[in-house]
């Protein structure tokens, strides 16, 4: 499994590790909302293989794909 952060793909175990990298990442840089949408359109997106399973929001939620955000 592995997720967007910032434009680099990560290892992560599972979703909550995902969301950790995330939430880890937007804070070390003090970065707003703003500053995480503008600058990496794509970020939070979780892939297993070529599938995406989930997103990851600003905020550390977690969506599963196909789920309304």
């Amino acid at each position: 499994m592995r997720v967007l952060n910032c434009g680099k793909w990560m290892v992560c175990a599972d979703l909550e590790e995902a969301s950790q990298i995330i939430r880890s990442t937007i804070n070390h840089h003090f970065m707003g909302s703003t500053d995480w949408y503008s600058n990496y359109k794509q970020n939070g997106l979780v892939f297993e293989g070529n599938r995406q399973i989930a997103k990851i929001s600003y905020n550390g939620r977690i969506w599963p794909e196909g789920s309304t955000t």
